[in-house]
């Protein structure tokens, strides 16, 4: 008679092929960056990599509104050179380059309603609704008065919209965008005393 086969335990090799415990290893979860302190940073420090837009709201029947489109047009050429140059030197200048660089953007299109709210919040809250809006007593009057007509947007107007400011006037244009002492002397010293009021 054959003699059965006794069966021995199974190898440590076998044995710890098994699956381990959940509770041997506990899972580490990342907690995320709170959304808010994260835009509170990029407010303050601005984004990397991302321009700063500067808005010029244009007429071009507009004799202010072509000065201050000639101005912005310099301005960005020289801020735009000037970063070139500040990229290529060191770290700490390329991180200024980024902060004085602006993209322009020229529209002869009126603000959007959120855009419109953003305007008067940058030029100090809704006592600056009429320079902005013809007429307008308040928001919801400017809204109403844009909508029935285009032309009661007071145009120029240039928008830093990173830097949350804008102007209505050719010295707060410079002042808004100018990052370069020189040119901005040789710009005010071009522009007759009454352009350069506000």
């Amino acid at each position: 008679m054959a003699k059965a086969r006794s069966t021995s335990p199974a190898s440590p090799a076998l044995q710890s092929s098994k699956p381990r415990s959940i509770h041997q290893t506990p899972l580490r979860v990342r907690t995320p960056f709170p959304r808010n302190i994260s835009n509170m940073f990029k407010r303050i420090f601005g984004e990397h990599g991302v321009k700063n837009v500067v808005t010029l709201f244009h007429k071009p029947s507009s004799q202010a509104s072509m000065r201050a489109h000639t101005i912005l047009k310099q301005a960005n050429a020289q801020s735009v050179a000037t970063a070139t140059e500040d990229q290529a030197s060191s770290h700490s200048a390329q991180n200024k380059a980024e902060r004085t660089e602006f993209e322009l953007e020229v529209t002869e299109e009126p603000p959007t309603a959120d855009q419109l709210k953003s305007i008067v919040e940058y030029l100090g809250g809704p006592s600056a609704i009429g320079r902005v809006i013809e007429g307008a007593k308040d928001e919801t009057d400017a809204l109403r008065r844009l909508k029935a007509d285009a032309n009661t947007f007071q145009r120029p107007l240039v928008v830093d919209w990173n830097q949350g400011k804008a102007g209505e006037c050719i010295a707060r244009v410079l002042s808004l965008v100018l990052r370069v002492t020189n040119l901005f002397l040789q710009l005010l010293a071009t522009m007759s005393p009454r352009s350069s009021v506000c």
